[in-house]
């Protein structure tokens, strides 16, 4: 039942998008990732897909495996229509994370990359993380980050456990799904 909910979520926000005349690329919520054009081309957090079932499903589009230093197993899917990676648990099959920077990309509720933050979220104190980037957590969509643009004259200060003080000039770089 859980399945059907967030696929139905994923369906309905790509459509959304889709009738505003949204251009190609892909939306990201807390539970995956589709196309704003295809709802069946799409990858869901927790799913299980072997490097085959992945390469059929974005038959459109380049699908490169890696493991390395920053994951232990990812693939990069990229097209016309955007470019993300996807994170694998370490059974090399089991999705835990899906991370674009991709200005194509646009969050559930229709906020692009590149966006300012404090307008998209309205509060300037939200929960952020300083790991290998500086993420934000939705404060309206659970299990979405917001992934920070690094910027020297809008310095963002990141404490463990405090919430962390959004500026006017702090932009979003991109989106995280589920975790890296």
């Amino acid at each position: 039942m859980e399945r059907r909910v967030i696929l139905l979520s994923l369906i309905l926000a790509a459509s959304a998008l889709a009738a505003k005349d949204v251009p190609p690329g892909f939306v990201f919520s807390g539970n995956g990732v589709q196309h704003t054009g295809d709802p069946s081309v799409r990858i869901r957090i927790g799913e299980r897909l072997t490097p085959q079932a992945l390469r059929k499903r974005f038959a459109r589009y380049q699908v490169q495996y890696a493991s390395g230093e920053d994951c232990t197993a990812c693939a990069i899917v990229s097209g016309g229509d955007g470019r993300f990676e996807v994170y694998f648990a370490k059974d090399a099959r089991t999705v835990r994370g899906i991370r674009t920077s991709d200005e194509r990309s646009r969050d559930s509720q229709d906020n692009a990359a590149r966006g300012s933050l404090l307008q998209i979220v309205g509060t300037t104190s939200l929960r952020c993380d300083a790991g290998d980037e500086t993420t934000c957590a939705s404060p309206d969509v659970r299990g979405l980050a917001y992934i920070i643009a690094e910027d020297e004259k809008c310095p963002l200060s990141v404490e463990r456990r405090k919430p962390t003080t959004i500026s006017a000039c702090t932009r979003i770089e991109g989106f995280l799904a589920g975790t890296r």
